[in-house]
């Protein structure tokens, strides 16, 4: 699991200024060959690390061949106030 969360956040850290520059375009993960079921077994993943408290909360990004095919908040932004994470807060990567 923590190859895959290090891989989302360099996936992240190299498509994020092309992100604030211009928007993707939208796709869905069949038309560019990823597969929505293994997308949802992700979101499970991402959703257990915030579940057993080992993150406060994500935000993860896919996107294949320019196209963005996923983006979804999971957790909180503020655990203690309980403000919940949403796709476009902004946070520290660390």
């Amino acid at each position: 699991m923590r190859r895959v969360t290090r891989a989302l956040v360099v996936a992240f850290a190299l498509i994020a200024p092309a992100a604030w520059t211009q928007p993707l375009p939208k796709a869905t993960p069949e038309s560019v060959g990823m597969s929505t079921e293994r997308l949802n077994r992700m979101h499970a993943g991402m959703q257990a690390l915030v579940d057993t408290h080992q993150a406060g909360g994500i935000v993860t990004l896919v996107a294949r061949d320019g196209k963005m095919v996923d983006l979804q908040a999971f957790g909180f932004q503020d655990v203690d106030a309980r403000t919940i994470m949403k796709s476009d807060s902004i946070f520290r990567i660390a």
